[in-house]
């Protein structure tokens, strides 16, 4: 029974597409970002009806503080791979959604979506230019696409 379990886990990894996903040019989406669409919905109809900030307001916290590609993919790596209170840079969404629970994957893969995110304009819902506004002032939409 434990080797049948086992076997079906490695069967399950060896052919997901996270583990397949390999570093893209800039402008093809990783195939993993649908996966973190799941919390990190830019279709999501209302702010009340999200689970996690949208990637538009994690790429502009994270820009804020990490000027290079390099240093916004590393931060974004040990924050998912090692979220705490501490590392969060998004104080309203960690206080609204919590901290987000630990992803275990490859270094590679995770850098290849936040490279994607620094390199591209990513979706934001359309509340979210609204919300930024009543949250940080006024100033535009800070081209958030939606």
């Amino acid at each position: 029974m434990k080797n049948s379990i086992l076997s079906l886990l490695l069967i399950i990894v060896l052919t997901s597409p996270i583990l397949a996903q390999q570093e893209l040019p800039k402008s093809e989406k990783p195939a993993m970002i649908a996966t973190c669409f799941a919390c990190h919905n830019p279709k999501a109809p209302s702010h009340d009806e999200i689970l996690a900030p949208p990637f538009a307001a994690v790429k502009f916290r994270y820009q804020m503080m990490y000027k290079t590609k390099e240093e916004f993919a590393q931060a974004v790596y040990d924050y998912v791979t090692n979220p705490t209170e501490e590392k969060a840079l998004m104080f309203g969404a960690v206080r609204r959604f919590g901290v987000m629970p630990a992803l275990p994957l490859p270094e590679e893969q995770i850098k290849s979506i936040a490279y994607y995110i620094y390199d591209n304009d990513v979706e934001a819902p359309e509340w979210f230019a609204e919300h930024f506004e009543e949250q940080h002032g006024k100033g535009g939409n800070r081209g958030f696409n939606h």
